[in-house]
């Protein structure tokens, strides 16, 4: 049921090619209007296309990007057409703990779970986990056990460990 529950809120993320698509990496969406986070090495300054789990496509753009934690952040761009509705991830508000039991997700077309486990905290913002480093794909997540977002690959945390995911409590506003 986690990953019923965070599914939709994945999205595949295409050059904009529109003869010979490439895929670029995953992402996932932050809020009603579209907002997408992923793995920020994946992209350049560019258009992207962004292919939801409905299969709607919808062409955006990067409008952000944290080089700390290696956070890439793109916004739809602006359409005539009528807006897709975009389903926002729960983001767990909070850390992950030694041994707790997590999801990746991944796969180039469809879902794909990689089971895990929490193996270290690095630096307090980067989850290692023991999820083969040749099934993360970049902006690949892991969630916990209630669906919630724990961590999102980018190069800043596979810079730690090759497994590992930057924590998604640093995607949730300042308190």
């Amino acid at each position: 049921q986690a990953v019923q529950k965070v599914s939709p809120s994945i999205v595949r993320i295409y050059n904009n090619s529109q003869d010979n698509p490439i895929f670029l990496g995953i992402g996932v969406v932050l809020d009603t209007k579209g907002s997408v986070v992923t793995d920020s090495d994946a992209l350049a300054n560019s258009d992207y296309t962004v292919a939801l789990s409905d299969g709607t496509r919808v062409r955006m753009f990067v409008n952000g990007r944290d080089e700390d934690s290696g956070f890439a952040f793109l916004q739809p761009a602006t359409s005539t057409e009528a807006a897709p509705v975009w389903k926002p991830a729960a983001i767990a508000s909070d850390r992950s703990v030694l041994g707790s039991t997590v999801v990746g997700i991944a796969g180039k077309s469809v879902v794909r779970i990689l089971p895990g486990v929490v193996t270290a905290m690095l630096a307090d913002t980067v989850i290692d986990t023991n999820i083969s480093s040749e099934s993360i794909l970049p902006g690949s997540i892991i969630i916990n056990m209630d669906g919630n977002v724990i961590g999102v690959s980018t190069g800043a945390a596979r810079a730690s460990s090759s497994s590992g995911f930057v924590s998604a409590v640093l995607l949730l506003p300042a308190q």
